[in-house]
This record gives C-alpha cells, structure tokens and sequence, in this order.
C-alpha cells in the first residue's frame, strides 16, 4: 500500500512517513516517492547486555530510525530486565519492536547471560535463528558477532537464511586471535581456519574496531579483502564538563589528581597494578574506579587494598553508570588509565579519554600502545613492572596539567564519533535503500600524513 485515507492510521512501511489524499499522492514527482517506498525489515540481533552491548544497539537505532526500515531488536529476557536496557534504550522503544529470546541463562553471578561454551553458544545460534523466523528480515545486524560471524559458516537454517536472494547480512568482530603472533602451529592452523570459515560465511560485510585485524584479515584470505572493513570505536561527544563539576556530578571530593579506571571494573584492567604504584605516588592522588565493580575486584581491593580504601586514596563507585555519569567521570579525570595486560585490542576507554582531552596511561603494547603512541595521547609503561608503572603515573600526572590534543589526535577523535559509527553501519543499507551515505561517513585513509596544512584541515 502506498498511499492511505487521510484519517486512517498509516502502517509502519516508511519510518517518518505522513499520510497523503489521494489528490496529493497523483502530484508527487518521482523523487518525491522515496519516503513512501515499503520499508525495507531490518533485524538487530543482541542478547547480552553487560558492557557496551547495548549501547552500541541503542546508537544503531538511533542511525536506522532516519531510514525507511521496519525494526526489530531481538534480545535476551534478561537483557530486557536489567537497567542497562532501560537507561540505554528505555526512551527508543518506540522505534523499534522487540523480540524476546527465552533461550539464555544467567552466569553463576548473575551478572551477564552466558553466550561462551557449548551451552551458550548452542543459546545465540539458536537465540539467532528464532530472531531470523520472527522478524523475516532482509537485513541483518549482529553487532557483536565473534563467534556467530564464524558458526553462520556452517551447514543449516541460519547460512541458509543469511545467504537467500535479497537478504544481506552485516557483522562487527571484537578482538580475535587475527593479530596475535602465531605462536605454535596449532595457534597458526587454528587462525587459519578461522579466517576460512570467515570467507565461506554469508555476511555481507565483516567489520572489525581494530584496524591490525582489517590488515590481517585480508592479508590471509582474498576473499575477505573486499568483505572485511574497519570500523569506528564510538564515544558520545565530549560533555567538556569542567573538572570539578564533574566530579561534583559523582560525589567526589573536588581537590587532587584523580586515576580514573572507568566503565566494568575487572582485575585485567590494571586495578593491583594501580593500587601498588599508587602507594608511591604523593598522597595528594587519588585512583577513582568508575564503573561496577566484578566481584574478583572486591575480593582483591577487601584483601589488599583495605587502608587505601579506608582512607579515601582508591575510591570505588561500584555501581552502573548512566553516558552522563560515565562521561564525568572522564572528564573529572587528571589521567585515564588502561592499563590492561595482555589487552592486544582496541579500547574504547581510550577514545573516550582523548574525546575529552584527558591523556592516557596505558600498556606499551596491542592496540593501545599503538595508539597512544601514534596519535599523541598519552604515556605508555609496561604494565608487569612495577618501577615503570609508577614512571608512567608521574609522567602521565605531569603532563595533564597542560595537555591538549594534536593534530594526529583531533583525527583519531573525529574518526571515532558515534556519528561516524552509524554512518558505517547504515552505509549498505542506504545503498539498497538507494539513498546516499551519511553526511557524517569518514574512512580511515590508507596512509595518515599530518605534516601538510591539508592533513591538519582535514584531521581537524
């Protein structure tokens, strides 16, 4: 149907579509009928909820909300329950219909569904497939897709759906063996057969926040080098709260240096070694854990970090925080610490950082060490030695006192916007919507060279 009576309810084939009289529909152009073409079902498929699951699907809303599309978030029962759905999602439930899935059990905490061992992967495959029956979509969204994006390869109801005629499927890889050394021939056979069941898979486009796996992934399969592609690690645009306000805005008190840890406090992101380097550090400095705390960190900070924490020099909020929240957080910062060992991947701690204009104490290797390095964003120490750990403190705390971004990190930043995220998630589908890609839409250049007054526009 494309046209209806005026006083009668539209159907929901064209997002943001207005109802025309039929003496108003015959005088339309043929440019003007493309807010009035049937709305394309698209399905976003995410059952976990902890971390920045459900953010991400929340921002992928928001871009596919502008466009002619019928959709569908598929999630866990559980996910739906927990407040990190209704602060994230809460306010968009009206541009999306939700699907429940029934087939996810909690963790032994209780604090995320289990999406990892035979159990949990028997529950997203399965959890996939009852998504892909409800919704009939054309296109498909599985923004976190490690192990799906490789399963899908496999003989069955889900490849076989994915890859039907006018049904396309899109994908986004987190981490991953792709960058890590080879190692034993076992570690090498096993990443190749990896990269194989990637290019017999049925998705249209495999992406990855880690620009070393992009390379990697291509290098090892031909087939992928036209499939697989970058994409931005998105952080909502800076509040550019002042510092005291932000910290004002979580109850903390206003003087010092603050360390910020910030989003899921976990023992692999660096807290022993921050608490031990912070004994050597002026007591003027405080380290602030801004995020809830997994039970393993309250053990550890019960056993080891007990006089710190009586005496206000580690101060752990323990508690989810909303983009408001976690967004002073950062800005409440002196330093913002990711020091996470054996961390190869990217780490969207530290876009939010540079976002902000808060400099970086990070590990000296991965993905991180990279990018602070490349982009100017901070200090880099090795994380199992506890002299350079406390090094890198005191440089990082030095330095904020005047740090401001360069040009090589006013790139990194734009690159990584959550406008920039959207654009590329929702590029092939306005493709086949035949509109034009974002206004926002911004690649990663094939060489980066700031050293002209043209590089230093374009990256500001």
């Amino acid at each position: 149907m494309l046209f209806m009576p005026a006083k009668q309810a539209i159907s929901p084939f064209a997002c943001g579509g207005e109802v025309l009289s039929f003496r108003a529909f015959v005088r339309l152009k043929p440019h003007d009928l493309q807010p009035l073409r049937r709305a394309m079902r698209v399905l976003i498929y995410e059952p976990q909820f902890l971390g920045h699951n459900l953010a991400h699907a929340a921002r992928m809303v928001r871009e596919l909300a502008k466009l002619p599309c019928e959709l569908t978030l598929a999630t866990s029962r559980q996910a739906a329950e927990s407040l990190e759905f209704a602060v994230q999602l809460g306010a968009l439930e009206s541009a999306f219909r939700l699907h429940l899935l029934d087939e996810f059990e909690w963790d032994r905490n209780r604090r995320r569904v289990v999406v990892t061992g035979p159990r949990g992967i028997a529950a997203a495959y399965g959890g996939l497939r009852s998504a892909i029956r409800a919704a009939e979509p054309q296109h498909v969204y599985v923004p976190y897709g490690n192990l799906l994006a490789r399963f899908a390869s496999w003989p069955g109801e889900i490849r076989r759906r994915l890859a039907a005629p006018q049904v396309e499927a899109e994908t986004l890889l987190i981490g991953g063996r792709y960058v890590l050394p080879d190692g034993s021939w076992r570690g090498r056979l096993r990443r190749r057969l990896n990269v194989m069941q990637l290019a017999r898979s049925p998705w249209t486009t495999i992406f990855h926040l880690d620009r070393r796996a992009v390379g990697e992934i291509q290098r090892l399969h031909p087939r992928l080098r036209e499939r697989v592609r970058l994409m931005p690690d998105p952080v909502d645009p800076a509040t550019k709260l002042e510092r005291r306000a932000a910290r004002r805005l979580l109850g903390l008190r206003e003087n010092g240096k603050i360390i910020v840890v910030a989003g899921l406090i976990e023992l692999r992101k660096g807290v022993p070694q921050l608490v031990e380097a912070l004994r050597r550090i002026p007591t003027g400095t405080r380290l602030v854990l801004a995020g809830k705390a997994d039970p393993a960190v309250r053990d550890w900070l019960h056993r080891n970090g007990r006089d710190l924490l009586q005496s206000d020099r580690v101060e752990s909020l323990d508690r989810y925080l909303d983009a408001r929240e976690f967004a002073a957080a950062i800005d409440g910062a002196d330093v913002v610490a990711a020091l996470y060992p054996g961390h190869a991947h990217s780490s969207s701690i530290v876009v939010a950082a540079a976002a902000a204009g808060r400099p970086v104490l990070g590990i000296d290797s991965g993905w991180i060490g990279e990018s602070v390095r490349q982009f100017d964003l901070g200090v880099v120490c090795r994380h199992d030695n506890p002299d350079d750990v406390v090094r890198g403190l005191r440089e990082a705390l030095e330095l904020s006192t005047a740090y401001r971004l360069t040009p090589r990190g006013d790139f990194f930043v734009a690159y990584n916007s959550v406008a920039n995220f959207g654009a590329h998630w929702s590029r092939r589908l306005r493709e086949r919507l035949e509109l034009q890609s974002a206004p926002e839409l911004l690649e990663w250049p094939a060489t980066l060279d700031f050293t002209s007054p043209a590089s230093r526009a374009h990256a500001a």
